[in-house]
């Protein structure tokens, strides 16, 4: 496990395997620690940065071998550009590389100057933050089934420099950015379990023992007794039981909101008896990836100590293909006594989130919040780097948009439109759980709003962002972990 801690030190003198400094655009020769590095190095370094057109724009960045001349073994130097359009995100990006050249080269300590310190848009805790969260999500290996090779070299240290004056905010953020990046880990770690092992029950046992929260596990009698039956239909054909998690928040002293977080939690998704094509079937085990967010923020709400009352509601279940699932055509009763009929089996996410959504009402929160790999329609419309964002209130929405910049998480708001209900009619129930063959991400949010009362709400559709093929800056193949962080930032915006 890679030791994070603060240093107040300067720059030049401090001994590391590797130094990292950010440099503006056209400003490396105005750069103070790019100065007095470059007096011990007797001028070399500016005679390469020149010599290799090194300007400081972003995306550039430059290793540097000391030889010996300096207390730092490498000198990594990257362009942080002119600053219009930099943000943290930028920051993660460029740490996670960090990680990865330093675990090249096999070096054991990396030290961080604060990276854009002096940009208008970044104060330096959000620095100190982004650096900890990039550099740490990139260490992230899921290792359960297949051991980290022996050779595999392990960073020692990381440490953040920075002035006395700013050691304790850097020191708070660093603490936050390690709570984050630890939720994040873990909502990876759900994901990433094939569902054989990634059970309801397995789900809601992850959920358990966490520091200053309450969890209910409620089981099939008491599901049954809350007549959540659009819930069990899902889960009726598997031979794993469903497991209804319940995780309870409360700050010390008045909460100023009180927050309803559903995660749709289907650890496997065949489509049931409407099934899915094979290949659609193979990352399947990521139909929970929206209760892995929950249950990740969950995990670390007390290291964060957010001033906001929080619910985190899980309807676990498997969709199974077998003589006794859920048949097109059936029609069940949900919690809130409204009746559907299921037309199409593979829409089964939007019946387990119709019961947790209406058992979130019953709490009366302020806001309540959904998150669930909902439609192939939104992967469609917004690819794989963006998740959709639809509801009732725009107030909400646009807090979460924020937060979700401020996190590196796109979000983009699409109409709930409400014209599109008529699809949703049923001619023997009220409601059918398909619409027509377009508009799929608004249908299913439409749907979804039917079963949240007056509350205000908004419904996050992450079915792209909530996996990734192909590895980036600090995400590794597979769950991303996505919303964590934006649900952290908007709890943290709420708490002031």
């Amino acid at each position: 496990m890679i030791k994070f801690n603060v240093t107040v030190a300067k720059p030049e003198t401090v001994q590391t395997g590797l130094l990292v400094i950010g440099v503006k655009k056209d400003e490396f020769e105005k750069n103070a620690i790019i100065k007095k590095l470059d007096e011990k190095l007797g001028g070399i370094l500016s005679q390469v940065l020149k010599k290799e057109k090194f300007e400081g724009k972003a995306g550039q960045s430059k290793l540097f071998h000391s030889h010996n001349k300096l207390d730092a073994e490498y000198l990594y130097i990257a362009g942080l550009g002119d600053g219009k359009g930099f943000d943290a995100e930028n920051i993660r990006k460029i740490a996670g590389g960090i990680y990865k050249t330093a675990q090249g080269l096999r070096i054991n300590n990396v030290s961080f100057t604060l990276l854009a310190h002096g940009f208008k848009k970044l104060d330096t805790d959000q620095i100190a933050q982004a650096i900890t969260e990039g550099f740490d999500l990139a260490s992230y290996v899921f290792s359960r089934y297949k051991p980290i090779p022996k050779d595999a070299h392990e960073i020692d240290t990381v440490q953040i420099i920075c002035e006395k004056a700013d050691k304790s905010t850097v020191e708070k953020a660093l603490h936050r950015g390690l709570a984050l990046a630890k939720g994040v880990k873990l909502a990876r770690d759900l994901i990433n379990t094939p569902a054989q092992d990634m059970t309801p029950l397995a789900l809601a046992d992850a959920a358990t023992n966490f520091t200053n929260v309450t969890t209910k596990i409620l089981k099939i009698p008491e599901i049954k007794k809350l007549k959540m039956g659009a819930y069990l239909g899902v889960a009726q054909g598997a031979i794993n039981p469903p497991a209804f998690i319940e995780m309870h928040y409360k700050p010390t002293g008045k909460a100023k909101k009180v927050v309803a977080i559903v995660g749709k939690g289907v650890t496997f998704d065949s489509g049931g008896l409407s099934i899915k094509p094979a290949k659609s079937m193979e990352t399947m085990k990521d139909d929970m990836s929206g209760s892995a967010a929950v249950i990740g923020l969950m995990s670390v709400i007390s290291e964060l100590a957010p001033k906001v009352e929080v619910w985190g509601i899980v309807a676990a279940a498997e969709n199974a293909v077998d003589a006794n699932s859920q048949r097109p055509g059936d029609i069940v009763t949900a919690m809130n006594g409204k009746t559907i009929e299921v037309l199409n089996t593979d829409a089964e996410g939007r019946l387990t989130l119709a019961d947790a959504c209406h058992y979130a009402v019953q709490k009366k929160p302020d806001y309540i919040i959904d998150i669930a790999t909902l439609t192939g329609a939104c992967l469609v419309a917004l690819g794989d780097r963006i998740s959709a964002i639809l509801g009732n209130d725009k107030d909400l929405i646009q807090s979460l948009i924020s937060a979700g910049k401020k996190a590196g998480e796109a979000l983009w708001e699409m109409p709930l439109a409400q014209e599109y209900k008529e699809e949703l009619k049923s001619p023997i129930a009220d409601l059918k759980n398909i619409g027509g063959s377009y508009g799929g991400t608004i249908n299913g949010a439409l749907f979804i709003g039917e079963f949240v009362g007056d509350t205000k709400w908004a419904h996050l559709d992450i079915a792209g962002p909530s996996w990734t093929e192909k590895p980036k800056e600090y995400e590794s193949r597979g769950g991303t972990g996505v919303m964590v962080k934006t649900l952290a930032e908007l709890l943290k915006k709420l708490s002031h």
